[in-house]
């Protein structure tokens, strides 16, 4: 890069005078900086085609993609006065982070209520800590992540891969010790905090910083080995809320969404009403109250030496804010499950898991601390009188469990056809605030709009896929085919594909001119890979790149989830929604070549373009390409590779 840097220098220290000389030496001097630069570049992705971590260095060098991220110099306004001093203004970040509970606390009213309330079904069976095996910490010291920071009473990870195999003996009689004893030792209880930049509102002030929790290594594995015991034990008894999608193995933002979105066109095809109220909790997380926590844990089964550890793990925890070097003093943590940890979220997940007892007429949907409340009744007026009243009962449950609410962020949506239109006054109120209805909410990074026509979804997806292609089409002189599709995987196809299940399904859901601008930059994208002419025909290019267009992505996606359905795989939720009569007893012809039966819709909008029926339609395309093999009779990974030959085939 040298001799890249020095011509550059003399291109820029040439007189500037328009002479044909001038002009000459010049344009040679651009045309050799940039052979050079792509030589460079080419040789230095060709040198590290494995190493994922220096790819993305030599993408970053070429072109910044990373925000934001830890800055070591920071300047807050601390009373009245601008102060860059690292101590001052870590001891005034770690007085803002631990206080933030406090303030949202002592703004919550009383209500008449308790907590206890709202818990039903006493768990009488009571959780066992199974003793720890050398095989368990081996797993556990091999499965850490040596690229992420640790906090303070760390080990280097790459160094406990080195001698994993001579401290698993030690350490399994010292978290055996902390099982049989019930209790969490101290020195792994302190989190180092660091603040990063919200990338909004003024650097200056300390509630535009998010903390970040850096807890010891050591700590982590402790953890998993408690998280894998007690995750059992809620899946054994089947305690944890079937609707709760977040921070649970095997469940996703999708399926929230297509398990939502599944009832709310069922109940439009059938022309009932279906309202949809999006909360928003405030700092869920850091207001758990620690009390309620452990009586919820006894409630649900975690008692005697188990209870005993949770309650020595939640106590006496401690944080301090580090910023460039210097460490602030430490504060006590009172409330919320700790930040950054292994057991944290599943927490938070026990804390909340009754929420759903405290409502009466809709169905709670939660991905962590996202929650929506549906509500569908024959008539308008109902349906009001329905949502209103559990939003009073939410507001009991919120209170009693310290929970404070966000109403001026709480909107709801009245799903509803484009044609039809509402007369009434729809008037929701929650804790004495009205709720105001909104025409379209971002709920889980999926833009929905109230007639599910999901516009904006398509307009916003766009805009990301736009942005992608102006960086491929910057990047892609200077790296081999395969860096560019690495490039096209990360920056395009992960906004195209997700959840587009939900949002995608072509035709009858969204307009033909919306999904042809996605199909067109899809197109874009693939030309500006392979180097072709603007105009160039596209097939050929996914076939060469073994790349799905993307109404075949819906179909592939279609067919796998119904195999995943018809296999038992998904989330009990999911599988309880969309059930799909396989086959029957009736001899036709549809039964005879594998084909999958629709139920009957009263509607294009929202019957036959739902999920559940563009899913089938999908099988039953396929199948007809395939008439030899039943998809779901096959392995997960079998029919995969089916449906990429049988789809690119077409092409």
């Amino acid at each position: 890069m040298t001799n890249y840097t020095n011509l550059l220098h003399v291109s820029r220290t040439l007189i500037r005078k328009p002479s044909s000389r001038y002009k000459a030496y010049r344009n040679r001097i651009v045309s050799i900086c940039r052979q050079r630069k792509t030589d460079y570049y080419h040789n230095f992705f060709q040198e590290n085609i494995t190493n994922a971590r220096q790819i993305w260095k030599g993408i970053n060098a070429l072109i910044s993609l990373k925000k934001g991220g830890v800055q070591n110099d920071i300047t807050l306004g601390i009373n009245g006065k601008l102060t860059s001093d690292p101590i001052e203004v870590a001891n005034e970040f770690n007085s803002f982070f631990t206080s933030i509970a406090d303030d949202l606390r002592q703004k919550i009213p009383n209500t008449p209520k308790t907590y206890r309330h709202f818990l039903k079904k006493r768990n009488l069976h009571s959780m066992f800590l199974a003793p720890i095996s050398e095989r368990e910490i081996l797993e556990c010291l091999t499965s850490l992540d040596t690229s992420k920071a640790n906090g303070p009473s760390s080990v280097p990870s790459k160094i406990l891969s080195l001698i994993k195999a001579n401290i698993a003996a030690p350490l399994m009689s010292i978290f055996n010790l902390c099982f049989s004893t019930g209790t969490f030792p101290e020195i792994l209880k302190i989190a180092k905090v660091l603040p990063v930049y919200k990338q909004k509102g003024s650097v200056t002030e300390s509630n535009n910083y998010r903390p970040i929790s850096l807890l010891s290594n050591m700590d982590k594995v402790l953890e998993k080995l408690i998280y894998k015991r007690t995750y059992s034990f809620l899946l054994r008894f089947k305690i944890l809320y079937t609707k709760q999608f977040g921070f649970r193995r095997k469940h996703s933002t999708f399926h929230t969404l297509a398990s939502m979105c599944q009832k709310i066109t069922d109940a439009l095809d059938k022309g009932e009403h279906v309202c949809g109220v999006f909360v928003d909790l405030q700092k869920a997380f850091d207001t758990v109250d620690h009390e309620i926590l452990l009586a919820k844990l006894q409630h649900y089964g975690i008692r005697d030496k188990a209870f005993s550890l949770f309650k020595s793990y939640l106590s006496g925890r401690r944080q301090f804010v580090s910023i460039s070097g210097k460490n602030s003093s430490e504060s006590i943590i009172r409330h919320g499950v700790p930040q950054g940890s292994v057991l944290g979220p599943l927490l938070f997940l026990i804390y909340i898991n009754d929420l759903n007892h405290a409502i009466c007429h809709s169905v709670a949907h939660h991905f962590a601390d996202d929650t929506n409340l549906l509500c569908i009744s024959n008539t308008l007026e109902s349906l009001v009188k329905k949502i209103n009243l559990d939003l009073k009962f939410l507001w009991h449950w919120l209170n009693a469990n310290k929970i404070s609410l966000n109403a001026s962020k709480t909107e709801y949506l009245l799903f509803r056809h484009p044609n039809r239109k509402y007369d009434q006054l729809v008037n929701l109120k929650i804790g004495g605030k009205r709720i105001f209805e909104s025409k379209t909410i971002k709920y889980l990074g999926v833009h929905m709009d109230s007639d599910l026509k999901w516009k904006t979804q398509v307009n916003n997806v766009a805009v990301k896929l736009k942005k992608a292609n102006g960086v491929i089409s910057k990047l892609r002189h200077f790296m081999p085919l395969k860096i560019r599709m690495l490039v096209y995987h990360a920056l395009f196809s992960s906004h195209l594909t997700y959840c587009s299940q939900v949002w995608g399904q072509h035709v009858q859901n969204v307009s033909l001119t919306e999904m042809d601008r996605i199909r067109r930059l899809q197109n874009i994208a693939l030309r500006l890979i392979n180097f072709s002419q603007y105009r160039a025909h596209a097939s050929p290019l996914y076939s060469f790149v073994n790349v799905l267009k993307f109404c075949d992505v819906i179909d592939r996606q279609n067919v796998l989830f119904l195999h995943d359905i018809y296999n038992s795989i998904l989330p009990p939720a999911v599988i309880e929604t969309f059930k799909v009569d396989f086959s029957h007893a009736y001899n036709t012809r549809a039964n005879t070549y594998g084909l999958i039966n629709s139920e009957l819709k009263n509607t294009t909008t929202y019957g036959t373009g739902g999920l559940k029926h563009q899913s089938i339609l999908s099988c039953n395309k396929c199948q007809k390409l395939k008439p030899e093999s039943k998809f779901y009779d096959l392995s997960r990974s079998e029919l995969e590779k089916l449906l990429t030959t049988t789809l690119t085939s077409v092409y």
